[in-house]
């Protein structure tokens, strides 16, 4: 097999922060605003445009967990800039029916109801004033490439751009991209079932449809407003 020798080069550091979050989903945007409300010099760094991980990208726009499904039904489990962002979502207009069975609650802070179905543009509204309130730095359309190492010590992230490759140092450093590729990549043991050990959720196709008056008739459909969120290619 052929090989290429890539030139070594001193990257300049760009920029020093407290703390380093890698992926801009719902996990690493509430991350990024914890550590932002701490006080902390916080960065963001997300691959894509925007916010919201598989919830915008991938068009996933039902999103559940926030009660228990079995008794005690009563018990809120889900809380914090969780809870805060569905409130915001309230406030904006962003929710809609989601297609899970479930008791009614009044959408009020400790009464969320199980699942909701949200509106994924406002998702990328609020999740980005968020994080600009809590004095996040936002580094949009950059890839994770490799971590900074110093022995065993994550010290940092290599991030792909438009304008190159960036030293970013960072004193904590969170692995939010979804895959574990900043632990995976700084040598942290991890395992991968295969097909016949545990079963995997396939590929599935999400879009956004208006229909009017009508409805679509498939079982796993978010309504919001006249628009219709389905999973899968039935309608």
């Amino acid at each position: 097999m052929k090989t290429y020798q890539e030139p070594a080069r001193d990257l300049p550091v760009s920029r020093e922060y407290q703390v380093i979050v890698v992926g801009g989903g719902p996990a690493g945007a509430a991350a990024a605003i914890a550590a932002g409300r701490a006080g902390a010099n916080t960065l963001l760094v997300e691959q894509f445009g925007y916010l919201g991980g598989t919830a915008t990208a991938s068009l996933m726009a039902c999103i559940n967990g926030f009660r228990n499904q079995v008794a005690p039904d009563d018990t809120q489990v889900v809380r914090g800039i969780a809870e805060e962002i569905v409130l915001r979502l309230k406030g904006l207009g962003g929710l809609g029916k989601s297609p899970y069975p479930q008791r009614a609650m009044p959408t009020l802070p400790g009464e969320l109801e199980y699942s909701y179905a949200i509106d994924t543009e406002l998702y990328k509204y609020v999740l980005m004033d968020l994080c600009r309130a809590a004095g996040v730095d936002l580094l949009l359309h950059a890839w994770f490439a490799a971590p900074m190492m110093d022995g065993d010590r994550i010290t940092g992230v290599l991030v792909e751009t438009k304008s190159g490759r960036l030293a970013l140092a960072g004193s904590v450093v969170i692995d939010a991209t979804g895959d574990g590729d900043v632990a995976a990549r700084a040598g942290a043991p991890y395992w991968q079932t295969h097909r016949d050990e545990a079963p995997r959720l396939n590929d599935a196709l999400m879009y956004r449809i208006a229909l009017g008056d009508g409805k679509p008739s498939q079982l796993m459909t978010c309504d919001l407003g006249p628009t219709h969120v389905l999973w899968g290619p039935g309608a």
